[in-house]
């Protein structure tokens, strides 16, 4: 299901300083953004002042992460910049996807030649496997939370079954501090349990960017080597852009954690 674009973001006042820049290059003369994206600037606060120029259009999610769109005026050439590299996704999807619908709507003609989005540059494979990189250290520390807390659990319970022989024994002896290392031992699996929301936050959000990050490295492979439909098929069904950390996708996937 594709949801309208103006539910992730809005029009806001142009930025033009990013780290992270993908440009594509079509056999077009471009379109004004603001018809490319109608919708999302007359239903943005502001959104026509914003994109008045034009050829630059800047797009901001509720996160505030922005993404910008600049538009070559001599050539049918876009840039897509942001301070995030995932977050370029969406709105490079969008492009793409509008661009087909405005320009294969207007090749009416048998000799016009069909309208191509090319990718002509390196593929963005070091931001890609930083990601990646930084997916894999949240679940090592994801799962040396989970090891911590299965110990103290595994401790709690085993001082709750001596204390419990101690209380059933005819002839009581001495509790040998079981209650206050019983007590200790509460806190310390307290203490895991909310690291441990923490850090499931924090592979929620990881998990989230990675996938991002693998639906745009898929539709770059198929824009810089032009791609069919069914041949973008079947690279999704190697690479997966769903990123779940689900023990079935692991083991599928070749790698162990």
């Amino acid at each position: 299901m594709q949801l309208p674009l103006a539910l992730f973001c809005t029009v806001v006042a142009p930025t033009k300083n990013a780290s992270h820049k993908v440009t594509l290059d079509t056999n077009r003369m471009p379109p004004q953004l603001t018809g490319l994206f109608e919708e999302v600037v007359t239903q943005s606060p502001g959104g026509a002042e914003h994109a008045a120029a034009g050829n630059v259009i800047t797009f901001q999610y509720s996160s505030g992460v922005d993404v910008t769109i600049i538009v070559s005026k001599n050539a049918g050439r876009f840039r897509l910049q942001s301070s995030r590299f995932e977050a370029i996704w969406l709105i490079l999807r969008e492009l793409v996807t509008r661009l087909h619908t405005y320009f294969d709507a207007e090749d009416a003609g048998p000799d016009q030649e069909p309208f191509k989005i090319s990718f002509q540059e390196a593929l963005p494979l070091q931001d890609f496997f930083g990601i990646v990189d930084t997916h894999l250290a949240v679940r090592l520390q994801h799962a040396s939370h989970a090891t911590r807390l299965a110990s103290r659990a595994h401790q709690f319970r085993a001082i709750q079954k001596r204390l419990l022989m101690r209380f059933k024994d005819k002839n009581p002896v001495p509790l040998a501090h079981l209650d206050s290392l019983l007590e200790g031992t509460f806190h310390q699996i307290n203490q895991e349990a909310s690291s441990m929301e923490t850090i499931q936050a924090t592979l929620t959000e990881a998990q989230c960017t990675l996938a991002a990050a693998v639906q745009m490295i898929l539709l770059l492979i198929q824009l810089r080597f032009d791609m069919d439909e069914a041949g973008a098929r079947v690279l999704r069904a190697y690479i997966a852009p769903v990123v779940q950390d689900t023990l079935e996708q692991v083991q599928g996937s070749g790698f162990r954690v």
